[in-house]
């Protein structure tokens, strides 16, 4: 299954999950909700993320397996896992446990939400950056 490509959109919903998780009071563990309260994985079905296409994908446990690839996963949260990696070198990429753990701290989130949304907008530049070089070397060809 290709990737989607569809970069705004995730934005947008990364964006959204932040927002909904902004507050400390809003943010739970060790459930997808609580009250008014998300984890992250809670966040990220209530700000919309389709997970339908990539149900095949999901484990036992109705996770998704830490050695996914892009286009297995939706694009959020793939974008989240490589924020994840990049916070937490060590981390099996699995956002659930990350956020579980019982030194996590609000802060923690909402960092990790910052840089997910960094990683999309620099992929986003760095893809428009190699369409600009492509219509280049098109024309210097024709």
């Amino acid at each position: 299954m290709p990737f989607d490509n569809n970069r705004p959109t995730t934005v947008d919903q990364l964006m959204y999950i932040r927002a909904i998780l902004a507050r400390p009071e809003k943010w739970c563990q060790h459930q997808a909700r609580d009250g008014d309260a998300h984890s992250i994985a809670g966040a990220t079905w209530a700000a919309g993320v389709d997970t339908s296409p990539f149900r095949r994908f999901r484990g036992p446990n109705m996770t998704y397996p830490g050695h996914l690839k892009r286009g297995q996963i939706p694009e959020a949260c793939w974008f989240l896992r490589q924020a994840l990696r990049k916070l937490d070198p060590n981390s099996d990429g699995l956002i659930y446990k990350w956020n579980d753990a019982p030194e996590r701290t609000h802060a923690e989130v909402l960092e990790l939400l910052d840089l997910a949304i960094e990683l999309v907008l620099a992929d986003m530049k760095d893809s428009a950056v190699i369409e600009q070089l492509g219509r280049g070397a098109h024309a210097l060809v024709h």
